[in-house]
């Protein structure tokens, strides 16, 4: 076999500058409250001028008169006379205090006259409750609006270069309207927020229910079935399989306790050492199945681009190379037996072949014996929807 390079901190083996630096960087201790500003379901645009303001980055009076900038602009969003510092335009001004009333309020979120960084850290409080929902929500305030999509409340005004320049409270109102009109058109909410809460709480995703079971092999073929366990947390790992014949019958399992560095590494090096182990012993006409889909598709191609699994995936190819062998993919509810000798081995570090049936555990005869009466399992996936989509 052919000798190549493989960069180890990287997941596929290929060298990255990112992986790099992350070997010579020195890293911080995590700060709490920007790791919830930063939120998968929060839109960047508002994590970023949350980010900014938590750390008082954005060029408002206070920030420019740091600098040596004594130029003192007055809030144009007030009646009365005040500057436009960060602490009024986002939490003492007219407009603040209205916006905070007309938009938070029904979302459960109370106006205080604190400072910004405590408003962005959960408002003072651990949860904030939605009043008219009776929900929780774990997300800052300022950000919190964003995960409903176009509702920014005060962060959305910001990031317009013209800030001073017109009404935020007219332009805020007309912006959510417009964005309630554009993705609930067939909805009637008469305007109230507190209606348009209760309506997104009753939003329920659709939950698809699927009926899976074990499949017999074809007559005159042998089934080996295997999965891999990685606990990512202590880097334990364990690979399994089990060789049935087209009656259900048990011929052969294994559980190891192995070294690896990912749950594809895992799964691979457990479709190798189970075709090894049919090939060693003079069985050549066997489908294997294993419920990752990514190891499948590779087995199947007979290559790979990860440099970490290539050499797993090509040995894999060269034993099965006169055997009537085929890969295919099968749900985890159909692979439960693997399942469960894969994450004992991981868990236990022991390592196990078992080629008597009254050797197993319990629990791996119940399943078995559930295969055999091809018992069904069912499937719950819950449907991924986008109610704001209109």
């Amino acid at each position: 076999m052919k000798d190549y390079a493989i960069w180890k901190n990287s997941e596929d083996g290929k060298y990255t500058n990112k992986s790099a630096w992350n070997i010579v960087r020195n890293h911080r201790t995590k700060n709490f409250n920007v790791s919830h500003i930063w939120h998968s379901s929060v839109p960047f645009k508002f994590s970023f001028i949350c980010w900014r303001l938590y750390f008082g980055k954005l060029p408002f009076n206070d920030v420019k008169a740091k600098f040596g900038n004594q130029d003192d602009i007055e809030c144009l969003c007030c009646s009365t006379l005040h500057i436009g510092t960060i602490q009024h335009v986002f939490v003492q001004g007219e407009s603040a205090i209205n916006l905070w009333e007309k938009i938070g309020a029904p979302l459960g979120i109370k106006h205080q006259n604190i400072s910004i960084r405590r408003v962005l850290q959960y408002g003072g409080e651990p949860n904030l409750r939605m009043e008219s929902t009776n929900s929780y929500y774990r997300f800052p305030p300022l950000s919190y609006a964003g995960k409903f999509g176009k509702l920014g409340l005060l962060v959305n005004m910001v990031t317009k270069e013209d800030f001073y320049q017109y009404n935020m409270v007219i332009q805020c109102i007309l912006n959510i309207k417009a964005a309630i009109n554009n993705s609930f058109p067939k909805v009637s909410t008469d305007g109230i927020w507190s209606n348009m809460c209760d309506y997104i709480e009753r939003l329920k995703p659709v939950v698809k229910c699927l009926t899976v079971c074990w499949n017999k092999p074809d007559e005159g073929k042998l089934k080996l079935n295997t999965d891999g366990s990685f606990i990512r947390s202590n880097n334990k790992a364990g690979i399994s399989g089990v060789l049935r014949n087209d009656q259900d019958d048990f011929i052969m399992a294994f559980s190891l306790f192995v070294d690896c560095f990912s749950s594809n590494h895992a799964e691979a090096m457990a479709a190798n050492y189970g075709s090894r182990w049919c090939i060693q012993h003079g069985l050549n006409n066997f489908d294997i199945e294993l419920d990752s889909a990514i190891i499948t598709n590779m087995s199947n191609q007979k290559d790979t681009n990860n440099l970490k699994l290539k050499h797993i995936i090509q040995d894999t190819t060269n034993t099965l190379r006169n055997a009537n062998a085929t890969f295919s993919h099968c749900f985890r509810e159909a692979n439960q037996v693997v399942d469960f000798l894969a994450k004992n081995a991981s868990t236990s570090g022991n390592s196990i072949i078992y080629t008597n049936y009254q050797d197993l555990p319990r629990e791996v005869k119940g399943i078995l014996h559930l295969d055999k009466l091809q018992m069904p399992n069912f499937r719950r996936r819950f449907e991924k929807c986008n109610f704001f989509v209109s």
